[in-house]
């Protein structure tokens, strides 16, 4: 799904970041960069801990003051506004929900502090406790909610003001596993339902690439790779993405010749694969040594066929996971390389692999992705 933005800029949640970047001192947490968030659309900002994420989304905030660079919402420029005048609204980690309001309470403090009557405000916080399902708790305190619930009550209070854009800041590390994935269909459900720009942030790979429409993979105060989440995950930019992102074996070898529209790809331990070129690839001699990569479901079990047409990986097996529709099986390459791949479940139907055997691997070539090299 292309993402387009066709709202008018001047009242749009459109968000556009130029040349922006934040040092604390000497330390640079946010290097110059661009990005645009097109209106309307979920964007995660995912990377691991001290990538520069959340240092991004307390500048659009308006916690934090860019130092260099221009922030924009729906056109206008917000960097020396108050958080209260950006249009956005921010749902914190922790939820910081009053514990001694009700939900509806909870709810309508924001128009309190507006000078909302109290009878609109209340009405108006049914209203919103009614979109988030939550009515039948509308009159329980925080503590007698669960974790799921004391979520939606948090993203209902942020909703109530009616922001062009909602702010998550890892929404989801407080919850269970079974929590998180309902509130994950939920906060996309509720996406749609409002239709606001959501910048989330998370270090949770399946999570940004369960909810997004845009991710934007950070390392080190820079953006990698930005993109929907089928292209970063088929299409990774570069080995980092490719590890970070996960779901793929890395390979490094050296060309030894071109085949076509292919190279041969010669790995330390001899084997030989073809990996076609694409525009990654400006190697002008043979002896260029090059990274690629291959996604962990579209490898299988080599057959006596393909291991005679040379295009096989053997692997030494360290572990076998059953994951139900799928066996994941973890090892190391003859070059030395990690290795894991999905094998299909009815593809061992009389077969039981065993930790220390050494099987070949295959998988069609054309699956191989060029990496550039880590930036």
């Amino acid at each position: 799904m292309e993402i387009l933005n066709t709202t008018k800029a001047d009242d749009s949640g459109e968000i556009r970041f130029e040349q922006v970047s934040k040092t604390f001192g000497d330390v640079v947490a946010v290097e110059p960069m661009d990005l645009v968030i097109p209106s309307g659309c979920y964007c995660c900002l995912l990377g691991p801990s001290g990538c520069g994420k959340s240092t991004l989304l307390r500048m659009l905030a308006g916690h934090e003051f860019a130092t260099t660079g221009e922030i924009k919402i729906g056109g206008s420029v917000v960097n020396n506004l108050s958080p209260q005048m950006r249009g956005t609204a921010m749902m914190f980690q922790s939820y910081g929900l009053f514990p001694h309001l009700t939900v509806r309470q909870n709810v309508a403090f924001s128009e309190k502090m507006q000078g909302v009557p109290k009878a609109e405000r209340l009405a108006n916080a049914g209203e919103m406790v009614d979109r988030v399902h939550l009515t039948e708790f509308a009159d329980r305190y925080p503590k007698e909610l669960s974790g799921g619930q004391q979520q939606r009550v948090a993203l209902a209070r942020a909703l109530i003001t009616q922001p062009k854009v909602l702010l998550l800041d890892e929404p989801l590390s407080a919850l269970d596993e079974h929590l998180r994935l309902k509130m994950r269909s939920e906060l996309r459900e509720i996406h749609r339902e409002f239709g606001i720009t959501f910048v989330h942030v998370t270090h949770t790979q399946l999570e940004a690439l369960g909810v997004a429409d845009l991710v934007v993979v950070m390392d080190h105060g820079r953006i990698v790779q930005s993109g929907m989440p089928s292209e970063l995950y088929s299409r990774p930019k570069n080995a980092y993405v490719a590890e970070f992102v996960g779901g793929h074996v890395l390979f490094h070898g050296q060309v030894t010749a071109e085949e076509g529209s292919n190279l041969i790809v010669k790995l330390p331990s001899g084997e030989e694969l073809l990996v076609p070129k694409n525009n990654n690839y400006s190697a002008q001699k043979a002896s260029d040594h090059v990274s690629f990569s291959v996604r962990r479901d579209r490898i299988s079990l080599a057959s006596d066929e393909s291991i005679a047409d040379k295009r096989t990986v053997k692997v030494k097996v360290e572990m076998t996971e059953y994951q139900g529709i799928y066996v994941k099986v973890q090892g190391y390459t003859l070059s030395g390389s990690e290795f894991a791949a999905y094998i299909n479940d009815y593809d061992l139907p009389e077969r039981t692999i065993k930790v220390g055997e050494i099987i070949p691997f295959v998988w069609d070539q054309t699956a191989n992705h060029l990496l550039e090299p880590n930036s």
